[in-house]
């Protein structure tokens, strides 16, 4: 048997349809293959209201397994991503927890003083400068020292606190 398979509706989950060519010896007979498309999907669901700005805790949200028909734009985010995090906007309670729902909460702000640390192999040298603007984990910010009035760019990796290159270097 020699099968051609030429995709109707196939862009998303949900109702699919392929038109199906079977050759053999031959004789070619042809079908049409509709069918329902789902995909178990864990997501995150709120448990309780939470307000603007407000931090996302554990017992705030519940992971639930569904057999979804239709994937959303906006990615669900796992229960690790999101406990810490603080929500975007108002959010009700058996809202689906998507990606846009959630921000980081900045461990800097402009103006702030930050620990600065600069690793060379097995010398540390800290120091103080003041935060140029804010941030989140992971993201690079400017800073000042205040001394010497050099700007240079710091990895934030915690509360006011980051590392000059990467954050790998520190930890290693």
């Amino acid at each position: 048997f020699e099968f051609d398979i030429d995709p109707l509706r196939v862009r998303n989950l949900g109702e699919v349809a392929w038109n199906v060519k079977i050759t053999s010896g031959g004789v070619t007979q042809r079908a049409s293959v509709v069918a329902t498309a789902r995909a178990w999907q864990t997501q995150l669901v709120v448990t309780k209201p939470l307000s603007f700005k407000q931090v996302i805790r554990e017992e705030d949200v519940v992971e639930r397994r569904t057999l979804a028909d239709k994937l959303t734009d906006d990615p669900v985010i796992a229960k690790e991503q999101a406990i810490g995090q603080q929500a975007s906007r108002d959010i009700k309670a058996g809202t689906l927890l998507t990606s846009k729902l959630v921000d980081p909460v900045p461990l800097v702000r402009g103006g702030q003083f930050v620990s600065v640390t600069l690793s060379q192999g097995n010398i540390q040298v800290k120091t103080v400068a003041r935060a140029m603007e804010g941030g989140a984990y992971g993201q690079t910010i400017r800073v000042k020292n205040e001394t010497t009035k050099d700007v240079f760019q710091i990895v934030v990796t915690g509360p006011q606190a980051g590392v000059v290159g990467n954050v790998t270097e520190l930890s290693g």
